[in-house]
């Protein structure tokens, strides 16, 4: 927990000194893959989050985001994967994003509550985005964390 408050004061404090003209929120739709020890299901959900670009070619953002855990749906439970993380990065070429991101996860299940990975998001004009992202969840146990990769189409305004 104490990581996540660091985390957390680091990215309020880079938001005070960003533009609030340069910054933006997003929505998006996402679908992907999920393994968990030896166990491979599918994933899909949505997101939103908050960037804000800073002086030099960096952002910083925050997101909330809900995916289903399909594997666990197929065998009939319910799963949701609430994800609260941070995110950094750098802008590449025209309209991308590379970056890394990290947080924690609410699950039904106390098997994976943190997260750390990264991901690129590419615009496509002036209010849509595709992206990729993977993340890694560490369990407890260290050797019994898992694996997401999603891809996801969203909406910038």
């Amino acid at each position: 927990m104490p990581r996540i408050i660091e985390i957390s004061a680091a990215v309020a404090l880079a938001c005070a000194f960003a533009s609030p003209a340069m910054a933006g929120g997003r929505v998006e739709l996402r679908g992907g893959g999920l393994n968990e020890a030896g166990t491979t299901g599918g994933l899909a959900g949505i997101a939103a989050g908050y960037d804000f670009d800073l002086p030099v070619p960096v952002f910083v953002g925050a997101e909330l985001s809900l995916d289903a855990n399909l594997a666990a749906a197929n065998s009939g439970t319910a799963e949701v994967l609430i994800g609260l993380s941070v995110r950094a990065g750098t802008k590449v070429g025209l309209g991308g994003r590379l970056y890394v991101t990290g947080g924690q996860t609410i699950r039904s299940i106390d098997n994976a509550p943190y997260h750390l990975g990264g991901g690129y998001q590419q615009a496509i004009g002036p209010m849509f985005y595709v992206k990729g992202e993977y993340r890694h969840y560490f369990a407890k146990d260290l050797y019994t964390g898992g694996d997401s990769f999603v891809a996801g189409v969203g909406l910038k305004f």
